[in-house]
Protein backbone atom coordinates (compact mmCIF):
# COMPACT_ATOMS: atom_id res chain seq x y z
CA UNK A 1 0.00 0.00 0.00
CA UNK A 2 1.19 3.66 -0.42
CA UNK A 3 2.86 5.68 2.08
CA UNK A 4 1.30 9.27 2.35
CA UNK A 5 4.39 11.40 3.54
CA UNK A 6 5.07 14.97 3.86
CA UNK A 7 6.78 16.57 1.23
CA UNK A 8 9.84 17.21 3.15
CA UNK A 9 10.73 13.54 4.41
CA UNK A 10 10.86 13.01 0.69
CA UNK A 11 14.36 14.08 -0.33
CA UNK A 12 15.91 10.15 -0.48
CA UNK A 13 18.24 9.88 -3.23
CA UNK A 14 19.20 11.56 -6.50
CA UNK A 15 18.26 10.08 -9.95
CA UNK A 16 19.93 10.96 -13.10
CA UNK A 17 17.30 12.97 -14.53
CA UNK A 18 14.09 14.66 -13.27
CA UNK A 19 10.84 13.48 -15.00
CA UNK A 20 7.32 13.41 -14.88
CA UNK A 21 5.24 10.45 -15.93
CA UNK A 22 1.70 10.78 -16.56
CA UNK A 23 0.36 7.70 -15.82
CA UNK A 24 -3.56 6.84 -17.13
CA UNK A 25 -5.20 4.31 -15.04
CA UNK A 26 -8.25 2.17 -14.98
CA UNK A 27 -11.68 3.88 -15.27
CA UNK A 28 -13.22 1.31 -13.16
CA UNK A 29 -12.26 -2.34 -13.96
CA UNK A 30 -8.81 -2.49 -12.23
CA UNK A 31 -8.12 -5.38 -14.96
CA UNK A 32 -7.51 -3.06 -17.37
CA UNK A 33 -4.25 -1.07 -15.82
CA UNK A 34 -1.48 -1.81 -18.51
CA UNK A 35 1.62 -3.67 -18.00
CA UNK A 36 3.89 -0.33 -18.60
CA UNK A 37 1.71 1.41 -16.38
CA UNK A 38 2.65 -1.07 -13.42
CA UNK A 39 5.83 -0.84 -14.33
CA UNK A 40 6.50 2.78 -14.03
CA UNK A 41 4.60 3.31 -11.20
CA UNK A 42 6.82 0.65 -9.43
CA UNK A 43 10.37 2.21 -10.48
CA UNK A 44 9.30 6.08 -9.69
CA UNK A 45 10.32 8.01 -6.23
CA UNK A 46 6.77 9.63 -5.86
CA UNK A 47 3.23 9.18 -6.90
CA UNK A 48 1.05 12.42 -6.77
CA UNK A 49 -2.52 11.16 -6.80
CA UNK A 50 -6.34 13.23 -6.44
CA UNK A 51 -7.11 11.07 -3.08
CA UNK A 52 -4.82 8.88 -1.52
CA UNK A 53 -7.26 6.37 -0.50
CA UNK A 54 -8.35 5.67 -4.05
CA UNK A 55 -5.00 5.32 -5.29
CA UNK A 56 -3.91 3.20 -2.65
CA UNK A 57 -6.45 0.61 -3.67
CA UNK A 58 -5.30 0.60 -6.72
CA UNK A 59 -1.14 0.16 -5.62
CA UNK A 60 -2.43 -2.68 -3.12
CA UNK A 61 -4.12 -4.55 -5.81
CA UNK A 62 -0.70 -4.26 -7.83
CA UNK A 63 1.84 -4.44 -4.55
CA UNK A 64 3.00 -1.04 -5.20
CA UNK A 65 4.21 0.72 -2.64
CA UNK A 66 5.39 4.14 -3.35
CA UNK A 67 5.16 7.40 -1.37
CA UNK A 68 2.05 9.40 -2.00
CA UNK A 69 1.09 13.04 -1.98
CA UNK A 70 -1.92 14.61 -2.81
CA UNK A 71 -2.22 16.48 -6.03
CA UNK A 72 -5.85 17.60 -7.03
CA UNK A 73 -7.95 20.75 -8.42
CA UNK A 74 -7.95 22.56 -4.69
CA UNK A 75 -4.08 22.73 -4.79
CA UNK A 76 -3.16 23.10 -8.00
CA UNK A 77 -2.70 26.78 -7.86
CA UNK A 78 0.67 27.87 -9.92
CA UNK A 79 2.27 29.05 -6.60
CA UNK A 80 1.96 25.55 -4.65
CA UNK A 81 3.25 24.21 -8.39
CA UNK A 82 6.21 26.21 -8.69
CA UNK A 83 7.33 25.40 -5.30
CA UNK A 84 6.60 22.37 -5.78
CA UNK A 85 8.42 21.22 -9.16
CA UNK A 86 11.27 23.49 -7.86
CA UNK A 87 12.07 20.98 -5.24
CA UNK A 88 11.62 18.37 -8.40
CA UNK A 89 13.83 19.99 -10.26
CA UNK A 90 17.22 20.39 -7.35
CA UNK A 91 16.46 16.91 -6.21
CA UNK A 92 15.68 15.45 -9.75
CA UNK A 93 13.15 13.39 -8.38
CA UNK A 94 10.91 11.05 -11.04
CA UNK A 95 7.36 11.42 -10.30
CA UNK A 96 4.28 9.64 -11.81
CA UNK A 97 0.90 11.63 -11.58
CA UNK A 98 -2.69 9.49 -11.73
CA UNK A 99 -5.90 10.90 -11.25
CA UNK A 100 -8.86 8.57 -9.38
CA UNK A 101 -9.52 7.27 -13.28
CA UNK A 102 -8.41 8.02 -16.28
CA UNK A 103 -6.00 10.09 -18.12
CA UNK A 104 -4.41 13.18 -16.30
CA UNK A 105 -4.72 16.24 -17.48
CA UNK A 106 -8.07 15.59 -19.32
CA UNK A 107 -11.04 16.63 -17.34
CA UNK A 108 -8.52 15.83 -14.45
CA UNK A 109 -5.55 17.96 -12.81
CA UNK A 110 -2.47 17.71 -14.29
CA UNK A 111 -2.32 20.65 -17.20
CA UNK A 112 -0.65 23.26 -15.05
CA UNK A 113 1.89 20.53 -14.28
CA UNK A 114 2.58 19.85 -17.23
CA UNK A 115 2.91 23.56 -18.47
CA UNK A 116 5.49 24.21 -15.99
CA UNK A 117 7.65 20.62 -17.06
CA UNK A 118 7.63 22.52 -20.35
CA UNK A 119 9.09 25.62 -18.81
CA UNK A 120 11.81 24.31 -16.90
CA UNK A 121 12.82 21.69 -19.75
CA UNK A 122 11.97 18.65 -17.50
CA UNK A 123 11.27 15.36 -19.54
CA UNK A 124 7.71 14.61 -19.87
CA UNK A 125 6.23 11.18 -20.36
CA UNK A 126 2.50 9.78 -21.21
CA UNK A 127 2.00 6.24 -20.01
CA UNK A 128 -1.53 6.06 -21.80
CA UNK A 129 -4.55 3.29 -21.14
CA UNK A 130 -8.01 3.36 -20.64
CA UNK A 131 -10.07 6.56 -21.72
CA UNK A 132 -13.90 7.42 -21.12
CA UNK A 133 -13.56 9.70 -24.36
CA UNK A 134 -12.30 6.07 -26.30
CA UNK A 135 -14.76 4.10 -24.63
CA UNK A 136 -17.72 6.10 -25.02
CA UNK A 137 -16.94 6.75 -28.74
CA UNK A 138 -16.23 3.03 -29.81
CA UNK A 139 -19.79 1.82 -28.69
CA UNK A 140 -22.17 4.60 -29.76
CA UNK A 141 -22.07 3.86 -33.45
CA UNK A 142 -22.06 7.27 -34.46
CA UNK A 143 -19.39 8.95 -37.15
CA UNK A 144 -16.65 9.59 -34.90
CA UNK A 145 -14.44 10.60 -37.47
CA UNK A 146 -15.16 14.51 -37.24
CA UNK A 147 -16.18 14.76 -33.00
CA UNK A 148 -15.46 16.82 -30.38
CA UNK A 149 -14.59 16.40 -26.75
CA UNK A 150 -15.52 19.09 -24.80
CA UNK A 151 -15.65 17.62 -21.12
CA UNK A 152 -17.66 19.41 -18.58
CA UNK A 153 -19.78 22.11 -19.42
CA UNK A 154 -20.06 25.54 -17.30
CA UNK A 155 -21.01 24.97 -13.85
CA UNK A 156 -23.63 27.41 -13.77
CA UNK A 157 -27.18 26.91 -15.24
CA UNK A 158 -27.69 29.79 -17.36
CA UNK A 159 -23.60 29.69 -18.56
CA UNK A 160 -24.21 25.62 -18.97
CA UNK A 161 -27.36 26.75 -21.44
CA UNK A 162 -26.07 29.20 -23.44
CA UNK A 163 -22.81 26.98 -24.02
CA UNK A 164 -24.64 23.94 -24.96
CA UNK A 165 -27.04 26.16 -27.16
CA UNK A 166 -24.06 27.32 -29.36
CA UNK A 167 -22.53 24.32 -29.43
CA UNK A 168 -25.51 22.71 -30.70
CA UNK A 169 -25.80 25.56 -33.43
CA UNK A 170 -22.29 25.87 -34.22
CA UNK A 171 -20.87 22.59 -34.06
CA UNK A 172 -21.58 19.85 -36.98
CA UNK A 173 -19.84 17.22 -35.16
CA UNK A 174 -20.29 14.11 -32.63
CA UNK A 175 -19.87 15.86 -29.24
CA UNK A 176 -18.93 13.88 -26.02
CA UNK A 177 -19.69 15.51 -22.72
CA UNK A 178 -18.55 14.13 -19.32
CA UNK A 179 -21.37 15.26 -16.76
CA UNK A 180 -22.18 14.33 -12.65
CA UNK A 181 -24.90 12.54 -11.55
CA UNK A 182 -26.43 15.64 -9.80
CA UNK A 183 -26.41 17.80 -13.42
CA UNK A 184 -27.44 14.55 -15.34
CA UNK A 185 -31.27 15.21 -15.61
CA UNK A 186 -30.86 19.53 -16.34
CA UNK A 187 -28.36 18.17 -19.09
CA UNK A 188 -31.14 16.72 -20.71
CA UNK A 189 -33.57 19.17 -19.87
CA UNK A 190 -31.93 21.58 -22.00
CA UNK A 191 -30.53 19.57 -25.24
CA UNK A 192 -34.41 18.42 -25.13
CA UNK A 193 -35.71 21.70 -25.17
CA UNK A 194 -33.41 22.34 -28.35
CA UNK A 195 -32.86 19.28 -30.07
CA UNK A 196 -35.44 16.53 -29.11
CA UNK A 197 -34.74 14.25 -31.91
CA UNK A 198 -30.95 14.26 -31.60
CA UNK A 199 -29.65 10.94 -30.92
CA UNK A 200 -27.58 10.61 -27.96
CA UNK A 201 -25.55 7.63 -26.62
CA UNK A 202 -25.39 8.01 -22.95
CA UNK A 203 -22.78 5.65 -20.85
CA UNK A 204 -23.06 5.04 -17.26
CA UNK A 205 -20.14 3.39 -14.76
CA UNK A 206 -18.07 2.45 -17.68
CA UNK A 207 -16.22 -1.08 -17.67
CA UNK A 208 -17.64 -1.52 -13.64
CA UNK A 209 -20.45 -3.79 -12.52
CA UNK A 210 -23.22 -1.05 -13.15
CA UNK A 211 -22.22 -0.51 -16.55
CA UNK A 212 -24.79 0.82 -19.07
CA UNK A 213 -24.97 2.28 -22.22
CA UNK A 214 -28.28 3.33 -23.78
CA UNK A 215 -28.92 5.25 -27.60
CA UNK A 216 -32.02 6.70 -27.93
CA UNK A 217 -33.28 10.15 -28.90
CA UNK A 218 -32.65 12.89 -26.45
CA UNK A 219 -36.37 13.83 -25.51
CA UNK A 220 -36.60 10.09 -24.53
CA UNK A 221 -33.92 9.18 -22.79
CA UNK A 222 -35.07 12.90 -20.56
CA UNK A 223 -38.28 11.22 -19.61
CA UNK A 224 -36.49 8.11 -18.34
CA UNK A 225 -34.02 10.42 -16.23
CA UNK A 226 -37.59 12.21 -14.60
CA UNK A 227 -38.69 9.01 -13.60
CA UNK A 228 -35.66 7.96 -12.67
CA UNK A 229 -35.48 9.71 -8.93
CA UNK A 230 -32.03 9.03 -7.44
CA UNK A 231 -29.02 8.85 -10.54
CA UNK A 232 -26.08 7.57 -9.42
CA UNK A 233 -22.82 6.67 -11.37
CA UNK A 234 -20.25 8.44 -13.24
CA UNK A 235 -21.33 9.23 -16.96
CA UNK A 236 -20.50 10.43 -20.69
CA UNK A 237 -22.84 11.78 -23.38
CA UNK A 238 -22.11 11.39 -26.61
CA UNK A 239 -24.56 13.70 -28.91
CA UNK A 240 -24.90 13.13 -32.73
CA UNK A 241 -24.71 16.60 -34.04
CA UNK A 242 -22.99 15.54 -36.63
CA UNK A 243 -23.70 17.08 -40.15
CA UNK A 244 -25.05 14.09 -41.71
CA UNK A 245 -27.42 13.48 -38.58
CA UNK A 246 -28.67 17.16 -39.14
CA UNK A 247 -29.50 17.17 -42.50
CA UNK A 248 -31.45 13.16 -41.86
CA UNK A 249 -33.13 15.26 -39.00
CA UNK A 250 -34.31 17.94 -41.60
CA UNK A 251 -35.36 15.89 -44.12
CA UNK A 252 -37.22 13.95 -41.88
CA UNK A 253 -39.52 17.33 -40.72
CA UNK A 254 -39.97 18.19 -44.11
CA UNK A 255 -41.45 14.71 -45.35
CA UNK A 256 -43.56 14.46 -42.10
CA UNK A 257 -44.85 18.25 -43.31
CA UNK A 258 -45.43 17.21 -46.77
Amino acid sequence: MGLELPLNDLINHMPNKSELFLVSTPIGNLKDITFRAVEILKSVDLILCEDTRISSRLLKTYEIQKPLKIYNAYNESKEKIEDFFDYLYRTYQKIALITDSGTPAISDPGINLVKYCHEKDIQITPIPGPSMLSVSLSVCGFPSKNSLFYGFLPNKKNKRKLELSRLLSEENKVIVFYESPYRLTHFFEILTEFKPEVNVCLCKEMTKIHEEIFIEKAKNLYKKLLNQGNIKGEYVIVVDNSLQENQSMQQSKIEKSS
